[in-house]
């Protein structure tokens, strides 16, 4: 599970009762960026939850195209590819109406060996909803241990 406050990134093994905690101060996708520079983790969705999803989306693509038409769950969707160095592949299934909210991502690591992909498919947005800040906070087990976060190598 990962938490964040607006303060402290929490993440949390809730299976190995285990979690660790960075200090960040700033927006949902500086935090992202920071926990993805410092750790070196991968956050595939992270475009969704910048500031401007469909400039963070298109940072660094060198190509794309229309693909053509498709239909999920019973919406009419444009399909997209695009190619981003090194070896990233992006497929966008987005709605063909004036929401264009994403509906299908696809992600290929070329580069990789074994060239992983990331799949996520997504329904039933509610758009405009306020949650309490409260709904952000991990309910660390009981007996969890702190961890500290290792940083990715250089």
């Amino acid at each position: 599970e990962i938490g964040y406050d607006g303060k402290t990134l929490t993440i949390c093994n809730v299976t190995a009762k285990r979690y660790g905690t960075m200090s960040i101060t700033s927006s949902v996708e500086t935090m992202l960026r920071t926990a993805s520079e410092k750790m070196g983790i991968d956050f595939p969705l992270a475009d969704l939850l910048a500031d401007r999803p469909g400039q963070s989306f298109l940072e660094g693509v060198i190509t794309g195209i229309k693909v053509g038409d498709a239909t999920i769950e019973g919406q009419t969707c444009n399909h997209f590819f695009f190619v981003q160095p090194p070896g990233i592949e992006l497929e966008l299934w987005s709605e063909a109406n004036d929401r264009a909210l994403p509906r299908r991502i696809a992600i290929t690591y070329r580069s990789i060996p074994g060239e992983p992909q990331f799949l996520a498919e997504m329904s039933d947005w509610k758009l405009g909803l306020n949650p309490p800040n409260d709904a952000f906070v991990i309910k660390l087990p009981a007996d969890a241990t702190r961890v500290e976060a290792r940083e990715k190598s250089q």
